[in-house]
């Protein structure tokens, strides 16, 4: 199979990566930036913003959803606003009582073998579109970001406490959890991708006032992760 006849996603954030001439390579038929153009080694560890709309994910809810997902083997958090980790890596957060956000990690496949069958329809359950605007963020600074971005104290929440905060963010309606990523403590974000670029150039434009940016895939996972997932080269990115 040649590159052309793969069926591409789109990131909501496409038009803002090629405009900062990021590097692409292809993770699950979408282009997703390796790294910046302006990005340095140290940016990560100060201040971070990744595009992760590449990551297979899909929703669900209904009187049934629950059970479901438990009959395959699904970890489903016991409380709405909270999330666990799957073996494989990816989280389930249930962002209501019987609504649920399912998404892999890079590498693993536990959303994209069971988006299929909630789409297809099963009794008790509604598929949930999730075309998000999807982000990673990290870094010493970030609750300096957070302080100036957000109506919710996010300081004393980390990924031990398995909560998910549903909030704002200059004035979008997000989805925010603590996770860690390879050992590195992180924030992942989910908005409206409608709001995605509005959101993504307002973030990082704080971010650069507080010397940090946007990054790239690589700066996140370890080479060997990396290598495993992307295709180097994706032709509808240039």
């Amino acid at each position: 199979m040649t590159m052309r006849s793969l069926a591409y996603r789109t990131s909501p954030l496409a038009q803002q990566h090629r405009a900062q001439h990021a590097r692409f390579a292809t993770v699950d038929a979408m282009a997703v930036p390796l790294a910046h153009a302006d990005e340095t080694p140290g940016r990560v560890d100060r201040l971070g913003i990744a595009d992760v709309a590449c990551l297979v994910r899909c929703g669900l809810k209904g009187p049934a959803a629950a059970d479901w997902l438990a009959a395959r083997g699904i970890t489903v958090p016991a409380q709405p606003n909270a999330h666990v980790a799957l073996p494989d890596g990816a989280l389930i957060a249930r962002l209501a009582r019987t609504e649920f956000l399912l998404e892999d990690a890079l590498g693993a496949d536990t959303a994209a073998r069971l988006r299929p069958a909630i789409v297809a329809g099963i009794d008790g359950v509604t598929p949930v579109p999730r075309q998000d605007c999807a982000l990673v963020l990290t870094g010493a600074r970030l609750n300096e970001l957070f302080v100036q971005t957000c109506n919710v104290d996010l300081s004393s929440i980390d990924a031990a406490s398995g909560r998910v905060v549903l909030t704002q963010m200059v004035g979008v309606s997000v989805t925010l959890l603590a996770q860690s990523l390879h050992g590195r403590p992180v924030w992942r974000l989910w908005a409206d991708a409608t709001f995605g670029p509005y959101l993504w150039d307002t973030l990082v434009g704080i971010a650069r006032e507080l010397e940090g940016g946007p990054i790239g895939l690589e700066a996140l996972y370890p080479a060997a992760v990396l290598a495993a997932a992307v295709t180097p080269d994706h032709e509808g990115a240039r």
